[in-house]
């Protein structure tokens, strides 16, 4: 008589990433641990990243021999997304200033891109009679992001060394009013 296949299959999970399969053909128990797992590392820095790469490997055991499956990967596109910061300016005083005043410009600059920038700096241009105001005494206002993300590596120089995405800035500037300034733009 010959001999009767019966197939048997019973799951077992053990954890989110592991599962034991057993299974009977030709008489002969088989049975299989599969792990399967995938490393991504994410770097928004690194232009050239384009892909989350994530390989899975079957392994099991037959009469006492490891089998091991090929590997297989599976590529998930990565958007880098744009570069991008936004910048808002207020003035202490909107009102009708006199010479002598010393009027204070507050910047906020935010990082609203999806990538991590450096060497952040302010240009301010005006039509007044005096020098420009000179952005400066940079600090962090809002870390959006991973705590300690964005960093400034020579205080009050005017230039922040690494902002990340989501994260914000603030710098302060002032402009002395002249008296050129109220006759030629009155």
């Amino acid at each position: 008589m010959p001999e009767q296949h019966r197939p048997h299959t019973k799951m077992q999970s053990k954890n989110s990433n592991t599962n034991t399969t057993t299974a009977r053909a030709r008489g002969k128990s088989l049975s299989a641990l599969i792990v399967c797992f995938g490393v991504a590392v994410f770097a928004n820095s690194e232009a050239a990243f384009a892909a989350v790469e994530n390989t899975a490997t079957a392994t099991a055991t037959f009469e006492g021999n490891p089998v091991v499956s090929n590997p297989d990967t599976a590529s998930v596109p990565v958007d880098a997304g744009t570069p991008a910061l936004v910048v808002d300016k207020t003035a202490n005083d909107t009102t009708d200033v006199v010479a002598g005043q010393v009027v204070t410009y507050t910047y906020v600059v935010r990082n609203a891109g999806a990538q991590t920038l450096t060497n952040v700096s302010l240009n301010d241009s005006h039509n007044g009679a005096g020098p420009a105001p000179v952005p400066g005494n940079e600090t962090l206002t809002n870390d959006a992001g991973l705590a300690n993300d964005s960093t400034d590596a020579a205080a009050n120089d005017g230039v922040w060394t690494i902002l990340a995405p989501g994260d914000a800035i603030t710098m302060t500037a002032t402009y002395t009013v002249m008296q050129a300034d109220l006759d030629t733009l009155q």
